[in-house]
Order: structure tokens, then C-alpha cells, then sequence
């Protein structure tokens, strides 16, 4: 894997970019957004339609933490 290409990604809302909510969500006088599920739909487009992540033969996925799930 010594020429690979490498992505990093981080976890962006806690949730292991399994969240999909539409609403905003209020604590104290914050805003909050858990709207992971959403953001990784997009940069996985992103990788595949701008990046040629789609004519990759091999792709191996790894993490720490909540972005190893």
C-alpha cells in the first residue's frame, strides 16, 4: 500500500456519520446539527465522482475511535 492514495475523514458530529436528522437540535443557547450520515453521502460522491475513487480496484477503510465503526 507504499503508493496508495489516502482520504482522511473526521468525525464530524459524534454520531459516526450515522445521523440523518432535518431538524436543529437546541442545548442551552446552542445549535446543534447531527447531520453526519449526510456529510459522509457527500464526500463519498465527492471521491467517486471528482477523485476516481471509481475506477479504484482496491479500497481498504479504516479508523480509531467512532470513525473506525
Amino acid at each position: 500500500m507504499h503508493d496508495w492514495n489516502k482520504v482522511y475523514i473526521r468525525n464530524c458530529d459524534g454520531s459516526s456519520f450515522t445521523s440523518a436528522r432535518t431538524d436543529v437540535k437546541k442545548v442551552g443557547e446552542e445549535h446543534i446539527f447531527f447531520r453526519g450520515w449526510y456529510n459522509l453521502k457527500e464526500i463519498v460522491e465527492d471521491l467517486i465522482e471528482r477523485r476516481y475513487l471509481g475506477y479504484a480496484t482496491d479500497v481498504v477503510v479504516g479508523g480509531c475511535s467512532a470513525g473506525g465503526l
